[in-house]
């Protein structure tokens, strides 16, 4: 099996799909697009994702976009350990937990976000960065583990990059990715 991401070490969603291959165990080629030289716009990245974001995974040649269906692809070809719960309701209530950071919380710091903030709107850096931590602190309330584990662990690393002393980890209610971001990112 052949995996290949690409990525960038400050995308939420790349950091994601990370943290889903870790809880796999499935061994990867990272391949870095940075997003904030705007690499994600080059013609040959282009041919990879149209849509000129990261996270893309490539397994065994298809390529997979977008952060929720790759992990939800991960779980589809690698049985265990289950991210998603088996059961209906807890699956449904799990995925719900995950689009609120992916679709509510995520797009709000993403720096084309910030950028348009910026250039459009006039907000100053304070202004976007408050703007942010407001944000990030509102969608980081999920208490399930397993594939709830996987989506929020980006914002609280967020979190905690922008805020270090709000973010603490002992406050942090979900253990293995906790433990996960502990191992990975040593203060």
């Amino acid at each position: 099996m052949t995996i290949q991401l690409y990525g960038f070490w400050r995308s939420n969603a790349a950091f994601r799909v990370r943290v889903a291959l870790a809880l796999k165990n499935l061994p990867f080629e990272e391949i870095d697009i940075d997003i904030l030289s705007g690499r994600q716009f080059d013609p040959g990245y282009a041919d990879v994702n149209p849509e000129h974001v990261v996270p893309t995974l490539v397994h065994d040649g298809r390529l997979v976009f977008q952060s929720l269906a790759i992990v939800e692809y991960l779980d589809d070809i690698t049985a265990e350990p289950r991210l998603l719960p088996t059961d209906a309701a807890e699956r449904a209530y799990a995925r719900s937990l995950a689009m609120i950071l992916a679709a509510d919380v995520h797009p709000l710091t993403v720096p084309r976000v910030r950028k348009y903030l910026g250039q459009v709107l006039g907000a100053d850096t304070a202004a976007i960065e408050s703007w942010c931590r407001h944000w990030t602190a509102e969608g980081s309330r999920p208490t399930s583990a397993c594939w709830c584990d996987v989506h929020p662990s980006p914002l609280r690393w967020e979190r905690r990059r922008r805020s270090p002393t709000s973010a603490s980890p002992a406050r942090w209610r979900w253990p293995m990715s906790t433990a996960w971001i502990s191992q990975r990112f040593p203060r």
